[in-house]
C-alpha cells in the first residue's frame, strides 16, 4: 500500500459527526473524518471485517477501503499523535505506538485498488491536492507559525522597500523642477 499523504502536519483534518466512522470527505483543503476509538472491540472489527472481505469477491470493500485510507495516513506514533489532537482517533487502552503498528500491519495485508473503491474520490483529491502547485506553495510557505510569520515580514519588506524607492524618486524628480 503506498501512502497518499506526504505527512501529517501538513494536513488539515477536521472531526465530523457522521452515522458511519466509513465515511471520509475531503472538501475546501480539509480532511473530515468521523471520530473512532481504537480499543480491543473496533481492532477486531477491523481485523474480521478486512478478512471477510479479503475471502469474498462478490460484497463491497468498505472496511478495506476505509482500513487503506487511514493506513495512508498513518505511518508512525507521531501521526496517530497528530490525528488525536484533531479529535480523529482516540484511545483508551492503547498508546499512539501500538495504534500505529496496528495500522502499518493492517496495511501490509491490503490489496485494494484505489480507483475501484467508496474513496476513489477522496483518494484522487488528496493525491490531486498534494501534487498541485498550490498545495505545495502552501505546505511550504505555510505548514508552521515560523514559516508563516517569514512570508508576511518579507512581504512588508517588500512593499515598505518599494514604498522608500517611490519616495526617493518622487524627492528626486521634485528637486529637478
Amino acid at each position: 500500500m503506498h501512502h497518499t499523504t506526504k505527512t501529517l502536519r501538513d494536513q488539515k483534518f477536521s472531526p465530523h459527526k457522521s452515522d458511519s466512522f466509513l465515511e471520509i470527505k475531503f472538501k475546501n483543503r480539509v480532511l473530515k473524518i468521523p471520530p473512532i476509538t481504537i480499543n480491543d472491540l473496533t481492532i477486531a472489527v477491523f481485523i474480521n471485517c478486512m478478512a471477510l472481505e479479503q475471502c469474498k469477491y462478490s460484497i463491497p470493500k468498505y472496511f478495506t477501503s476505509y482500513i487503506a485510507f487511514i493506513c495512508c495516513l498513518i505511518n508512525s506514533p507521531r501521526d496517530v499523535a497528530f490525528l488525536s489532537a484533531d479529535g480523529i482517533i482516540t484511545s483508551y487502552s492503547h498508546n499512539d505506538h501500538y495504534i500505529a503498528g496496528l495500522f502499518n500491519k493492517l496495511g501490509e495485508k491490503v490489496y485494494l485498488d484505489k480507483r475501484d473503491c467508496y474513496l476513489s474520490e477522496q483518494f484522487s483529491d488528496v493525491e490531486a491536492y498534494y501534487g498541485s502547485h498550490w498545495g505545495t506553495f502552501m505546505r511550504t510557505y505555510f505548514s508552521t507559525p515560523w514559516s508563516f510569520i517569514s512570508v508576511v515580514s518579507a512581504f512588508v519588506l517588500l512593499v515598505l522597500t518599494g514604498g522608500q524607492t517611490l519616495l526617493s524618486i518622487l524627492s528626486y524628480i521634485d528637486k529637478r523642477s
